[in-house]
């Protein structure tokens, strides 16, 4: 096991605003992952590393530090503000539809969104197990250099704070043992492991220190070529046929660096004749004026709208959705739901195959939460907390720090675990 210098230690609670004692802690349980292997698509499994939850709350705290520093601007995954739906919404470009002036009789159209003809989409062959301890290590090395945090453009206090503390680090003797440390805390046998809370980052991170996303971009815009990144899959969309010698150039460029391999099983090239353009599960499509907009598949829609008449039925008896005995959990019938309305936001309706299952959804899943909130309501003593449990909960808060504005910083990080069984005006 690792052992961490005291001055690393320090730093990375400040950074952090953990304790030192929850940091040795997570350090300690760095070798404790649960692995779970699920079976792709494709063949073979994907191995999943589950980390303790005190070691995952020290990964979400160096998660909100690592936003700091931005990524590429056409990166789309598992970034702030982002979505799979952005990611496809890239490559929908704007004309100027057929029409003059309207002199000669002919109708005046405007810039509208049309779709690309072409789609390539490819894949980065285990891209998290790719990434090597040195690999991260060299990251954070780039990450605290002096330039690199002056290029830092902070969105709130939080962040301005953090970045006068990494300023401060950059040109310490023992900045060394802090970017050991990390490295220690979000790797495993010498890798980026997948299913950790800053793997996701550290992987956009790595493509950009790299040089893999400056390389394929340049090359993109050197032939009118738009392309995305979300995680681990590419997608470069064109107006002209894309041949096989060029995508060669593309597969040169994202495997220059020798860290990454593109997977030969998973490169699509779809003309738009022969069948709809998907991206990242958002299907490309043009509306009855021929304008290009993101909506989803058939097929989907089918599941769905199954999947949210089955919710509702259970909802309005009072049931919640069971994945073993339904197929589905009532998250995923709310994920359903959330992610109809952000693909069709911004056009006049929803699609009117799930409009009426979605509107009984919602309706359902509204009276069951009113009629919980007038329960709790009515027996709130089956919310409060018992003496020994309060007593036991404010004695691991004090042993974490004594101050009340610690506590304060730890409860927003970690405390999160027990805050929805804990009144929070119960022990503040």
């Amino acid at each position: 096991m690792y052992q961490a210098s005291n001055q690393a230690l320090r730093a990375l609670a400040l950074l952090t605003g953990l304790d030192r004692m929850l940091l040795e802690s997570a350090l300690a349980e760095t070798s404790g992952y649960r692995i779970i292997r699920v079976p792709k698509r494709s063949g073979g499994t994907r191995i999943i590393h589950i980390p303790t939850e005190t070691l995952k709350m020290v990964q979400q705290a160096i998660l909100e530090m690592l936003y700091l520093w931005p990524t590429h601007r056409y990166m789309f995954g598992f970034q702030p503000g982002r979505s799979p739906i952005q990611n496809a919404q890239r490559h929908l470009r704007l004309c100027r539809q057929s029409g003059d002036d309207g002199k000669n009789g002919k109708e005046f159209r405007p810039l509208n969104l049309k779709v690309p003809q072409y789609v390539l989409r490819l894949d980065i062959k285990d891209a998290f197990p790719s990434v090597t301890s040195t690999l991260v290590r060299s990251v954070f090395d780039d990450l605290f250099e002096s330039h690199t945090i002056d290029n830092c453009r902070p969105r709130n206090k939080y962040q301005i704070g953090l970045r006068d503390h990494c300023r401060q680090l950059a040109d310490c003797m023992y900045k060394n043992d802090l970017i050991d440390l990390l490295v220690a805390l979000t790797t495993t046998d010498g890798r980026l492991p997948q299913g950790v809370p800053s793997s996701p980052y550290l992987l956009n991170l790595t493509l950009c220190h790299t040089g893999l996303m400056n390389r394929l971009v340049n090359l993109c815009l050197r032939h009118k070529a738009r392309v995305t990144l979300y995680a681990d899959d590419i997608t470069i969309s064109t107006d002209w046929q894309v041949s096989q010698r060029w995508t060669k150039k593309v597969i040169a460029a994202l495997e220059q660096p020798k860290a990454f391999v593109v997977n030969p099983q998973k490169i699509h090239l779809n003309y738009r004749r022969h069948g709809a353009h998907t991206i990242t599960g958002v299907t490309l499509s043009e509306d009855e004026h021929g304008i290009g907009r993101v909506s989803i598949s058939q097929n989907r829609l089918n599941q769905i709208r199954q999947i949210l008449w089955m919710a509702s039925v259970l909802l309005e008896a009072g049931q919640i959705p069971d994945p073993k005995l339904n197929g589905f959990s009532l998250n995923q019938a709310l994920g359903y739901a959330a992610w109809i309305g952000d693909v069709y936001r911004g056009q006049n309706k929803t699609h009117p195959l799930v409009e009426k299952p979605l509107a009984r959804f919602k309706a359902a899943f509204d009276a069951l939460r009113t009629k919980n909130q007038e329960e709790e309501e009515r027996e709130p003593e089956k919310n409060q907390v018992s003496p020994a449990t309060l007593v036991s909960v404010q004695a691991v808060l004090v042993t974490l720090e004594g101050n009340q504005a610690k506590i304060e910083g730890l409860t927003e990080w970690g405390m999160k675990l027990f805050s929805r069984h804990f009144p929070r005006n119960s022990w503040e």
